[in-house]
């Protein structure tokens, strides 16, 4: 072996090594660690950044009526997601999970039935509440996105410098 062909005297050994050099190395080292880090991070931000930026224009590509109104979008995606998972939202807590304005809301969503994408749908027990529901039609257009959003994640690598 090669630790057999150098002499003894010559052979590296833990100990002779001076504390602040072993410092250094660890210094270098954890930096290096670090910076490789830092750019895998930086990679799968930008990857994250790319899929959200297709994923929006594929929602506004699918949803042209809506133009580039984020507001709308917004309310839309959160009403699908509650379509889709079977659940009845009603304009109250449509207002508090997007986070804008009751006004707003109201004016976005009337804006959203002028469109034809959603519909309001009484409350029978309850008659002060009322459901937003999408259309069939509009459900019909989230899921061929989302299916569009999802091929497309599935046909890009993973890594992508």
């Amino acid at each position: 072996s090669i630790a057999n062909a150098v002499p003894a005297s010559d052979q590296f050994h833990p100990a002779l090594v001076p504390s602040y050099v072993e410092d250094d190395l660890v210094g270098l080292l954890t930096a290096e660690r670090a910076t490789k880090r830092a750019h895998q991070q930086d990679r799968e931000r930008g990857l994250f950044m790319r899929r959200m930026t297709r994923y929006r224009e594929t929602w506004l590509h699918t949803f042209p009526e809506i133009g580039t109104d984020a507001d709308l979008l917004r309310i839309l995606r959160m009403l699908s997601i509650a379509a889709l998972n079977n659940e009845l939202i009603d304009i109250k807590s449509t207002t508090a999970f997007v986070g804008l304005p009751p006004a707003t809301v109201s004016r976005k969503i009337n804006q959203l039935m002028q469109l034809g994408l959603v519909s309001k749908k009484p409350d029978y027990l309850d008659r002060r509440r009322v459901y937003l529901v999408l259309n069939d039609s509009t459900l019909e257009r989230v899921r061929k996105c989302i299916d569009q959003c999802l091929m497309s994640i599935k046909m890009e690598p993973f890594f992508m410098a």
